[in-house]
């Protein structure tokens, strides 16, 4: 049976590489055939009269010609060829007489039609916000004239969390104010594409006498929150004068901060210096911080009076081996009157690894030369400046927020171990520990009067010399809490049982630094998380037959019985049953160890459960491990791990790591913390609202594989629906702090 199985698993898997490989094949093939075309018409920038070769998938060029080109420009020519012929006939037939080039190519065609007055432009170019560095920093003069709007006009915030029906947002709102800014060119998101966004996002409203004139989303499900989908009722002249886009961002980014998030990414702006989304975005304090992975190469085929007019009135941004540089055009290389100390904030834009100065007239051999500056060119480089950071808030209420870690800090102490004055901490601390964290929590209790201790141990120390060194030091003080912090947990060793018999109270942090810290603790409303567990408890303990599946290709089936007579008769026959654990969280009364709270485990019937497990989030350990690339695919029957699926280095590290005798099922894991993400280690990884972990091995030898977007259904009904829940049981579990 198991060769049989084995045979058709090595079967499917081949036959799956060999279509992917397929696949690979025919995408290069047809990306080597590309579209190219002549657009012609009057330059915006002077209006003289301009050729534009546009090659590859046009759809992405519309943008960069419209910046160069007048609306009524005209397709003069178009043709399909092969990608390398498109490379000979600019250097045979001159660039077909056109001025600029525009290639949407993929990146390993660029070499073929890169020139030595060429720039790599991207698609579009990211900003996010620094929160503590925004509420520190005094308003420049736009955004203290917002406010003062704002406060003139009495604009309010509403926060919908999880809306399910955004339609009048989006009609009355969204789609009327991109148009209007954006013209012909607004990217437009399908009502339905925006809807599934919002499964995982909050939409604030600005209101204005309890009326909504504005909206934006904030999407909390990445690694850091983002903001999207900005929209104003009409009449949309009359609300901007109100700045009710200013008070959705200065919104936003104080229920974020109160939330507990330190940065907030503000979306995607287009890669010129001067564009207007991307200046406002910059009076809110936008760092770029990456690019689009998809670029446009522009290349000057030609100098003339035109390409002049478009290149001195269009500072470019583009993508250098050494990050994102800005491109400043003039007639003689001398620096611009906008780049004198008083003006220099017009063009320097944090983020940029600076601005280069480039010539278009004077010696040829020193213009146009798109690469990272160096000594050399200290004449023609003008590097970004970074304010001086005043403590001075800037909030409509006139109160800035107090550090997210300080906020998460004073939860964790407060709500989730209950420490009072006069208590000792002691903090189980390695290598990997993250000391800011660490420092924190320090802060934290000797600001409540209590004593901070630390026991040091080494990741290359034995693990059962480790925990002797723990319970050492529990044994001075044992009076309060036993606190895990590092890439290591005790839960299997002498040390958790003997630091309760103590009388101390153990929790545990391990792999958690600062950020993930202050996703998962601040702006959480625990009691609510511990209640929702509760009721997830009770649906998986009364179920009988639990089957999963992922879009990935994971199918399990498996029983989970735990009535009393199933009970009796395992002891009888001496099988492996199944059980389900109560989820913590919080050291409540009569609760004396816990994990961080959002997930619940089970381990079902092991002779019932059969299938094929696809992790595709993370894996841990080994140390190799971390967010997955590729996926990692188990094969179980009866309980035992007969295949397994992994790149190559991860799976012969992880087959050694699980050891030579027979693996079989330890548990299964539900995550449901709502702010947890993938962005940190293990323990908040599989904490992820609506991730799976399939545990294998024992002890030393065990590893948890993440699993996301799962189904799941309970005796027939569904409870988890491509990671959400839709029991009918649960409540609906919101990540902001009601308290």
């Amino acid at each position: 049976m198991n060769q049989r199985w084995n045979a058709g698993l090595r079967f499917r898997s081949g036959f799956k590489a060999v279509l992917s490989r397929a696949h690979a094949w025919k995408r290069t093939l047809r990306d080597t055939i590309v579209s190219v075309s002549i657009v012609e018409g009057s330059g915006r920038r002077g209006g003289r009269e301009m050729r534009v070769l546009c090659v590859g998938r046009v759809g992405r060029v519309p943008y960069l010609t419209d910046a160069i080109l007048a609306p009524e420009a005209r397709v003069h020519e178009t043709r399909r060829t092969m990608l390398w012929k498109v490379a000979d006939m600019l250097q045979d037939d001159a660039g077909f007489g056109c001025d600029l080039m525009l290639a949407a190519v993929p990146p390993w065609s660029w070499t073929g039609l890169w020139g030595p007055e060429s720039f790599l432009v991207p698609d579009w170019v990211e900003g996010e916000t620094d929160l503590a560095v925004f509420f520190a920093t005094p308003p420049n003069r736009s955004r203290a004239e917002d406010l003062r709007r704002v406060h003139r006009h009495r604009l309010r915030p509403y926060v919908m969390r999880k809306p399910r029906d955004i339609r009048g947002f989006y009609d009355t709102m969204h789609l009327p104010y991109i148009r209007r800014q954006h013209g012909a060119l607004a990217e437009e998101v399908p009502h339905a594409e925006m809807s599934r966004r919002f499964l995982d996002s909050d939409l604030l409203l600005v209101e204005s006498e309890s009326e909504p004139i504005a909206g934006i989303g904030i999407d909390t499900s990445g690694s850091i929150p983002r903001l999207f989908g900005l929209g104003v009722l009409e009449p949309i002249d009359r609300h901007l004068a109100m700045s009710a886009v200013g008070a959705a961002y200065q919104f936003s980014f104080e229920y974020l901060a109160a939330a507990g998030h330190s940065r907030v990414g503000l979306g995607y702006s287009r890669p010129l210096i001067d564009d207007g989304v991307l200046q406002y975005k910059r009076k809110w304090g936008q760092r770029l911080c990456a690019s689009y992975e998809q670029s446009t190469l522009l290349r000057i085929l030609r100098h003339g009076p035109a390409v002049h007019d478009f290149l001195l009135n269009t500072p470019l941004i583009h993508v250098t081996p050494q990050g994102l540089m800005g491109a400043v055009f003039t007639e003689t290389g001398v620096v611009p009157e906008a780049f004198h100390p008083k003006k220099s904030a017009t063009w320097m834009v944090e983020g940029l690894e600076g601005v280069v100065i480039h010539p278009l007239n004077g010696d040829p051999s020193r213009r146009l030369t798109p690469r990272a500056p160096s000594r050399a060119d200290d004449d023609l480089v003008v590097r970004r400046r970074v304010p001086a950071i005043v403590p001075r808030p800037n909030s409509v209420t006139e109160h800035a927020p107090s550090d997210p870690l300080a906020i998460a800090t004073a939860t964790f102490l407060e709500q989730l171990v209950g420490f009072g004055a006069g208590e000792s901490m002691v903090a189980c601390v390695d290598e990997s520990t993250d000391d800011d964290l660490r420092n924190a929590i320090r802060i934290g209790v000797e600001a409540r009067g209590g004593r901070f201790h630390v026991v040091a141990t080494s990741l290359e120390q034995p693990l059962l010399s480790a925990a002797g060194a723990i319970v050492d030091r529990v044994r001075c003080h044992s009076d309060g809490v036993v606190c895990e912090l590092g890439n290591r947990t005790h839960y299997l060793t002498s040390a958790w049982e003997e630091s309760i018999a103590l009388g101390a109270r153990v929790y545990s942090l391990a792999q958690l630094d600062a950020a993930a810290f202050v996703r998962c603790v601040a702006g959480v409303d625990h009691s609510a998380m511990l209640h929702f567990g509760a009721i997830l408890h009770r649906i998986l303990r009364r179920g009988r037959r639990v089957v999963i599946r992922t879009d990935c290709g994971t199918v399990l089936s498996m029983h989970t019985r735990q009535d009393r007579w199933h009970r009796v008769m395992r002891r009888v026959t001496r099988r492996r049953g199944a059980w389900t654990w109560q989820p913590t969280g919080m050291l409540t009364e009569g609760t004396t160890s816990s994990f961080l709270g959002g997930q619940i485990s089970f381990r079902p019937e092991l002779d019932s459960l059969h299938g094929v497990a696809v992790c595709d989030g993370f894996l841990w350990p080994p140390r190799q491990g971390g967010r997955l690339d590729r996926p990692v695919t188990w094969g179980f029957c009866r309980g035992a791990l007969v295949s397994m699926q992994a790149p190559p280095v991860l799976g012969a590290t992880l087959g050694r790591h699980l050891g030579v005798g027979p693996t079989f099922l330890e548990h299964v894991s539900i995550g449901f913390h709502p702010r947890a993400t993938l962005a940190g280690g293990l323990h908040e990884a599989e904490r992820v609202s609506g991730a799976l972990v399939m545990g294998v091995g024992q002890g030393v030898h065990h590893a948890d594989g993440v699993m996301m977007d799962v189904t799941i259904e309970v005796d027939g009904e569904t409870l988890l629906d491509r990671g959400q829940f839709v029991h009918s049981s649960l409540p609906g579990l919101d990540p902001a702090d009601k308290q």
